[in-house]
């Protein structure tokens, strides 16, 4: 199962939003489901887009809210152990931008080591 190890400082107005949306960044299919089932579950989103890649992530989430009815997600759920582009490395990239810097991002992993939680400390 996989376990968070790190949550950015962003901002807790994501999480009152009446309508949520999460975008989970899993490559493997079966997790994905995993994943979105539970959410759904706990009742945590109205609304759960999977990308399989970390390049799209980046270009789902950065490009979100352009249009009408497309808003920002919530908050972002990251499989670091994937072999997606670096899951550091999406992190990075949404936190460097103005509109993306303050959505929370979750980042997953089944393997907590403490060099692996100093880094995700460090994505803030």
């Amino acid at each position: 199962m996989l376990s968070p190890i790190g949550r950015s400082s962003g901002s807790a107005d994501h999480i009152g939003m009446s309508r949520s949306s999460i975008v989970v960044v899993e490559p493997r299919p079966a997790r994905a489901d995993r994943l979105v089932s539970r959410l759904a579950t706990l009742g945590l989103a109205d609304d759960v887009t999977v990308c399989r890649t970390g390049r799209e992530a980046i270009d789902r989430v950065l490009y979100a809210g352009r249009e009408p009815g497309d808003p920002l997600p919530s908050a972002i759920l990251i499989d670091l152990d994937a072999s997606i582009a670096d899951g550091a490395e999406v992190a990075r990239r949404l936190r460097s931008s103005d509109r993306t810097a303050s959505i929370p991002i979750v980042l997953l992993t089944e393997n907590p080591s403490a060099s692996l939680r100093d880094a995700a400390a460090r994505l803030g």
